[in-house]
């Protein structure tokens, strides 16, 4: 197995128990007039994405009507809104460093930026999809826990009441 794939793989399966150190240091990233509550939605929306992307370009890169240069290509940009490739030069365009410096998760960033590289080395579908599958199960478990520590009732509660609506009650 390609070694950031099984990294990857490792960290989503450690996470389904385990919360990622990198929730706790995007809790502390304030966004739009100090608050936080920005900083994870966009990081959730951005993950979310990511965990389709990742689905349907592995999908895509297992068919033969699919061009694999394109889909690696493709792939990488994808990427690159998270994280810069490891390898590569533009390591400093802001877009690239949207896990970290937006959303502070930093250990996500690198494992990006890894596997983004080995996706770019990778010489067959299957090297590109295992890597793909990994980030998918990897992003998904980030994700995952994001939306389990967002105060999602709350919000629900708070907003009910500054727009008059009837408060959300539990269903019997």
């Amino acid at each position: 197995m390609n070694p950031i794939a099984q990294e990857l793989f490792e960290a989503g399966d450690r996470y389904l128990m385990e919360r990622p150190d990198d929730i706790v240091a995007m809790r502390t990233r304030m966004g739009t007039r100090g608050q936080n509550m920005t900083v994870q939605i966009y990081a959730f929306s951005a993950l979310s994405s990511s965990v389709d992307a990742m689905y349907l370009l592995q999908e895509a890169v297992a068919k033969d009507e699919y061009d694999f240069d394109t889909v690696v290509k493709f792939a990488v940009d994808w990427l690159s809104t998270l994280a810069p490739p490891a390898d590569d030069s533009q390591t400093h365009a802001i877009i690239g460093h949207r896990a970290s410096i937006h959303y502070r998760l930093d250990n996500l960033a690198d494992l990006v930026s890894r596997a983004s590289a080995a996706i770019k080395r990778a010489k067959t579908r299957d090297e590109v999809r295992e890597v793909l599958q990994a980030l998918e199960h990897y992003l998904n478990q980030v994700r995952t826990w994001i939306d389990l520590e967002f105060p999602w009732h709350e919000l629900a509660v708070r907003y009910a009441e500054i727009m008059g609506d009837p408060i959300p009650r539990p269903a019997p």
